[in-house]
């Protein structure tokens, strides 16, 4: 039996659990290990139409760009044009007047403060608090919304949920790297991204738009609600994705295929590079998988929001992705060192060196985790690893 055939049964139980019984609309699984590809698809790109899914099928990857948007910036960080400690201010002179909430803060936002999503910034997505709510009010994110200049500079006027650097909270923290990238470059994210990362890797469909022409490889984004498995969103849930943005989110903006972004996933997990291209150096992804989380913690002991549950035990953060620190506690199968993240249409990726293993997985259903697919999926990848014979 070929060695990639161990994981036909994966395949198998996301046909059986998740597409014949109407949870997913169709689903693309890629695993590469130790050099061995496994790629499987099936189900369909709109239920209405009954399209079938196919390999080069076109994802929002939503989250999943942050991963991307952070290499960009170490790659900036490598040439000595940003500095990890620098303040936020040196780049966005208006961010020196930042509060938390009625007094000043105490300690100025630090470049790695953004990364590591430590920075006392928000998400209007979380619901939790009044500035979630000052958010939802005061920022446009959508893609024809306002561009990031004009959005880093509102953001600057909000207050912050903690002091920087004490607490860890999932925000809109690379989005506003995304504007210090257009700074120091003086070229717009996406055109940074096109050379310096999508050009070299030949990630030739991930872009903040779908071309016209390539607009029936999108796959339809379905809700899961109370009472139906799958049900489209509001007209409002988006503008037209092939129009051009005028909103380049770092944090949440790409569209992408499987096939793209595991060019970019053997970037982390060969260190820097793929093939002949390199785009960082190997300490620069070690930095990126050290957890950065306050006091060494994992996210329950130091997240607020959405993270702050036993869900994430084990779990800290880098550089741009969450990273295991402790595999024996972890409900996510993972290794020390490894890298992973996902997206809010229950799309998620994950690198682990240690067994030069890349595991994707990409479907379109909000809300994010509405199933435990990538609990199921990666135990069952490192149960079929591990029950091979070598």
């Amino acid at each position: 039996m070929p060695a990639a055939a161990r994981f036909d049964p994966i395949a198998g139980f996301i046909q059986r659990e998740y597409l014949d019984t109407g949870r997913l609309a169709g689903a693309q699984l890629a695993i590469q290990h130790r050099g061995s590809r496994y790629e499987a698809c099936a189900g369909f790109l709109d239920r209405e139409r009954t399209r079938p899914l196919r390999p080069d099928t076109l994802y929002r990857i939503f989250s999943m760009t942050k991963p991307i948007t952070s290499v960009a910036v170490m790659m900036l960080v490598e040439q000595g044009r940003i500095g990890l400690r620098d303040p936020v201010a040196r780049y966005l002179p208006a961010w020196g007047e930042l509060r938390l909430r009625a007094r000043p803060i105490a300690q100025e936002i630090r470049i790695v403060d953004l990364l590591s999503h430590t920075s006392g910034l928000t998400y209007g997505i979380q619901y939790r608090t009044e500035i979630d709510a000052l958010y939802r009010k005061t920022l446009s994110m959508q893609p024809e919304g306002q561009a990031l200049d004009e959005f880093a500079s509102t953001l600057g006027t909000l207050p912050l949920e903690f002091e920087p650097g004490t607490a860890w909270n999932y925000s809109v923290a690379t989005d506003v790297l995304g504007h210090v990238i257009e700074l120091v470059s003086g070229r717009s994210l996406r055109e940074f991204l096109k050379q310096h990362i999508f050009g070299p890797l030949e990630m030739h469909d991930t872009d903040f738009r779908v071309p016209p022409a390539h607009r029936q490889r999108l796959a339809e984004c379905y809700v899961r609600r109370p009472d139906e498995l799958l049900s489209l969103p509001s007209p409002s849930f988006e503008g037209d994705l092939t129009a051009e943005p005028t909103f380049f989110s770092g944090g949440g903006g790409l569209i992408s295929t499987v096939h793209d972004y595991l060019r970019f996933c053997n970037v982390i997990l060969d260190r820097g590079r793929y093939g002949a291209v390199r785009l960082l150096e190997p300490d620069t992804l070690a930095l990126m998988t050290t957890n950065h989380l306050p006091g060494g913690g994992d996210l329950p002991k130091v997240a607020q929001g959405v993270f702050a549950n036993s869900a994430y035990a084990g779990i800290g953060f880098g550089l741009g992705f969450a990273t295991t620190i402790e595999p024996s506690v972890a409900r996510l199968r993972g290794n020390r060192g490894d890298a992973f993240w996902s997206g809010m249409a229950n799309t998620f990726f994950w690198c682990d060196p240690s067994e030069q293993l890349i595991g994707i997985f990409m479907t379109q259903l909000l809300p994010s985790e509405t199933y435990p697919l990538q609990q199921q999926i990666r135990a069952q990848v490192y149960d079929a690893i591990r029950d091979t014979p070598a």
